[in-house]
């Protein structure tokens, strides 16, 4: 499936740079979607209305994160966190992203970088589990874990595939060198200089912050039209019972 070319002699590098460019591909974008969905399930309607409020023709998840990262959004920023007061682990939750990882291009490379790294150590624990069950049978006290991180990162590699077939590219090589040549370009947006050492800070504005935080990323795109046509028969009915 990975398809390996030819001279990659350690192939779990190979494929521990696939996926953690796959999974980071859309890692803010999930993070604001989750943080979205929490956030309307305790306010419910009250909170779709704040939400739908902010800017039209996007969807929740990138309204969230220009009411988090933008600091001309910071009256609505102040009026979220103040329709949670009751909800403290949300609050912070809002924080750490407008205050942590929001702040700039610099942060945001930063939090992207810790969840590669991050995602390289599951990835080697799934591999020498692997290895310990192949060779004797044994394996590590946590296998159950890490048989969960086995079956998400499968499945985010199913999705990207998916998503790259809808748009009538077929070939699985192909996909993971424009997925991971469109992640050098994102660190360079974000600011990497030349030799890759170095970020400089840019400031996030409402006409870059898509770019800068979520890549122009806005979900899988087949996911979204899955979305929009069950959206549209629930309004149908909605419309017809009333």
């Amino acid at each position: 499936m990975v398809g390996f070319r030819a001279g990659d002699e350690d192939k779990i590098n190979v494929i521990c740079n696939i996926l953690t460019s796959i999974l980071n591909r859309s890692y803010m974008y999930n993070q604001m979607e989750q943080l979205c969905k929490d956030i309307l399930v305790v306010l419910g309607k009250r909170g779709q209305e704040f939400i739908d409020k902010i800017e039209e023709n996007e969807q929740d998840p990138v309204k969230l994160a220009l009411v988090l990262g933008v600091k001309a959004q910071e009256e609505s920023y102040n009026e979220l966190k103040n329709m949670l007061e009751e909800y403290p682990i949300l609050q912070y939750r809002m924080e750490l992203f407008s205050k942590h990882i929001f702040c700039n291009s610099k942060t945001v490379f930063e939090e992207l970088m810790r969840h590669k790294e991050k995602l390289k150590w599951q990835i080697m624990r799934i591999y020498r589990n692997r290895n310990m069950i192949v060779h004797n049978g044994e394996h590590m006290p946590y296998l159950e874990i890490v048989l969960g991180n086995l079956h998400y990162y499968v499945d985010a590699m199913f999705d990207v595939l998916i998503e790259y077939y809808h748009m009538g590219i077929a070939n699985n090589r192909i996909i993971f060198y424009d997925i991971e040549k469109e992640e050098i370009l994102y660190w360079e947006n974000l600011g990497l200089d030349e030799k890759g050492k170095k970020v400089e800070e840019k400031e996030i504005t409402q006409e870059n912050y898509k770019k800068l935080l979520f890549n122009e990323y806005e979900g899988n795109s087949v996911k979204n039209v899955v979305k929009q046509a069950i959206n549209e028969i629930k309004n149908k009915k909605n419309e017809k019972e009333e």
